[in-house]
């Protein structure tokens, strides 16, 4: 005769203890992992590195109650294949937050699934980040752990008896787990590193599309006055220009800026002798964002879709200025954009051709073979600087010439290809003294005799800002980064009041190259003799994704717009009366772009793995 459906052996509870032990020893060793993380950033930095512990610990609990509630299910179930469903809860929620470790270790950020998709195929570029995390002990300690609770927890939902009593205390567990979590809302400034990974991931409006009716209505209303102004150039004669963007350098490694690590007191050196911009702000987070800013004049804005997408540049494949590339050319400038990084990684070597850039070059340049390589597959920066040089001297055909140079040593995990540093003061430290010898090198070439140098980064590096930061650069501490011009750029020396950022350097770039240029609302001129910041400057923001902070001139006092389609708005109180201006002006931009369709499959299959550099 069959027993009764909630009965199994006797003994078969004895089966499952083991399998419970092994699963929290693996989930205790990565929750530990995070608790130490954690500690490492707000707890340090707010001088109080236990008081972390308890947030930490309480806000994970929710997906420990997840972990409890599929027990639960499979305990209300036949042992067998319909097993498979919590069991694939279980295992995703256990890789999930693994996956977000990793994220906070080597970036100081979370995770959001929308970026697992934007990047999920992007293998080569992805590995050459995480292999040397990997590498360390509390990498080797953190797949120690997932090893652990994945075997654990999966033998233990595939070998829970069915029975009632053990379901409902699982489901009792989970539910006390789950209520002890909200019991305790995290208020916190550092909340978003606390959070477990599941509730960071709550969607937002950052992908809620316009209406029809709502998109026609703006596309059919008058633009703002935008307070377009155009001149005539009066710096002088065309200057060559050389744009150098450092990967992550931030306002908060410069001494001279304020900043507690004193990475750069070299280029701060320079600062003081040439011209600079103590409030400065990248227009993005991420490189795409900064390059995009830099080179086409917009705020990089998100289209519908895009952080699901690996078109990271989707949107943005024209200047603000049309035909920029173009009119440089046509005044006898040659244009060139060398990195040591990979060109295929989110497209970006198609994207600048597309710009009109005469010369692209990346990580498969011949000069870089059999060098050391990092993150990306590049070499290190000492070898971009050499390669330029080298470029300089014996391949430069114009007199006149617009490069765009991209660093990546500084890159997160910090570590410097060809050296033994693994650590962000001193990759940053080290990254100081290239750009010192290749400012020295372009001066013994007589350089900037008729040319300009702009030293900046590309976003604030991905750290979590420590008290310190946001008590000398407030808001800005999210955006701020250096901005130093060396050469004959119409500037005076010395620093230059005013809030400034990346969306400025399209017309400064046209008034040296000794064009017309044009100013609006949104878009200053940061070079000449007649630079002036623009009225409002726009980040759009990494870890709360659809928000944009907004200051206005005059108003020190930075503003929050949530991006939710229709209903996008000001976070109380709005900045009259520009309140309208600034709105219209974002939803506007945005509804131009077309929505980004996801790649995620075609990512996985490893379709971008063979894209064309």
């Amino acid at each position: 005769m069959d027993r009764p459906s909630w009965h199994t052996h006797p003994r078969a509870p004895r089966r499952v203890w083991p399998w419970l032990l092994l699963g929290l020893c693996g989930w205790f060793v990565l929750l530990a992992l995070r608790v130490l993380a954690v500690r490492a950033g707000p707890g340090i930095y707010g001088g109080c590195e236990s008081c972390v512990d308890a947030p930490v610990i309480l806000s994970d609990l929710l997906p420990t109650a997840l972990l409890l509630a599929s027990v639960a299910a499979a305990g209300l179930l036949r042992p067998g294949a319909w097993r498979m469903l919590p069991m694939a809860v279980a295992l995703g929620v256990i890789v999930l937050y693994l996956i977000d470790l990793g994220i906070y270790l080597i970036f100081g950020m979370r995770l959001r699934l929308t970026d697992l998709l934007r990047y999920g195929g992007e293998t080569r570029s992805t590995w050459s980040v995480v292999a040397p995390l990997l590498a360390q002990p509390r990498g080797v300690a953190m797949v120690a752990g997932l090893l652990l609770a994945l075997s654990g927890w999966a033998g233990l939902i595939w070998t829970v008896p069915r029975r009632a009593v053990l379901a409902l205390g699982s489901i009792a567990a989970a539910s006390a787990l789950a209520a002890a979590t909200f019991a305790a809302p995290l208020e916190s400034v550092d909340a978003y590193t606390y959070r477990d990974v599941l509730r960071n991931n709550r969607p937002d409006g950052v992908d809620r599309a316009y209406s029809p009716a709502f998109r026609a209505a703006l596309m059919a209303a008058s633009p703002e006055p935008a307070a377009r102004q155009c001149i005539q150039p009066a710096s002088g004669p065309a200057r060559s220009v050389i744009l150098l963007v450092v990967e992550g350098l931030s306002a908060y490694h410069s001494r001279l800026l304020g900043g507690t690590q004193d990475s750069t007191p070299k280029l701060d050196a320079w600062s003081r002798r040439a011209s600079y911009f103590p409030d400065f702000h990248a227009n993005g987070f991420t490189t795409d964002g900064g390059l995009i800013a830099l080179l086409t004049g917009h705020v990089p804005l998100p289209a519908i879709g895009r952080y699901a997408s690996t078109h990271a540049y989707a949107g943005y494949e024209k200047v603000a200025v049309p035909d920029l590339l173009a009119q440089l050319a046509a005044t006898g400038y040659g244009t060139q954009f060398f990195t040591t990084g990979d060109l295929g990684f989110l497209d970006k070597g198609q994207w600048l051709r597309g710009l009109g850039f005469g010369h692209v070059e990346g990580a498969d340049s011949p000069f870089y073979e059999n060098l050391p390589r990092g993150g990306f597959n590049a070499a290190s920066d000492q070898a971009l600087f050499a390669r330029y040089l080298d470029w300089y001297d014996h391949e430069r055909t114009q007199t006149l010439n617009f490069s765009a140079l991209l660093t990546v040593s500084t890159h997160p995990p910090f570590t410097v290809p060809g050296t033994e540093l693994r650590d962000e003061a001193g990759a940053f430290g080290w990254a100081d003294a290239q750009i010192d010898q290749f400012i020295s090198a372009l001066r013994q070439r007589h350089y900037f005799d008729h040319g300009v140098l702009l030293v900046t980064g590309d976003h604030r590096a991905m750290t979590t800002p420590r008290p310190e930061q946001i008590a000398h650069l407030g808001a800005g501490a999210i955006s701020r980064v250096p901005m130093v011009v060396i050469g004959p750029s119409g500037l005076p020396a010395g620093p230059h009041a005013g809030r400034w950022q990346q969306t400025d350097f399209i017309a400064g770039l046209l008034d040296l190259a000794d064009r017309p240029s044009c100013t609006d609302a949104f878009r200053g001129r940061l070079l000449g003799a007649q630079a002036q910041p623009a009225r409002y400057v726009l980040h759009v923001e990494g870890a709360e994704r659809d928000q944009v902070r907004v200051w206005i001139a005059g108003d020190t006092q930075a503003r929050e717009l949530v991006l939710d389609g229709d209903d996008t708005r000001w976070i109380a109180p709005p900045p009259e009366p520009d309140a309208r201006v600034v709105l219209d002006h974002v939803n506007r931009a945005r509804a131009r772009l077309a929505p980004v369709p996801g790649d995620f499959i075609g990512g996985l299959i490893g379709r971008r793995l063979d894209a064309a550099p």
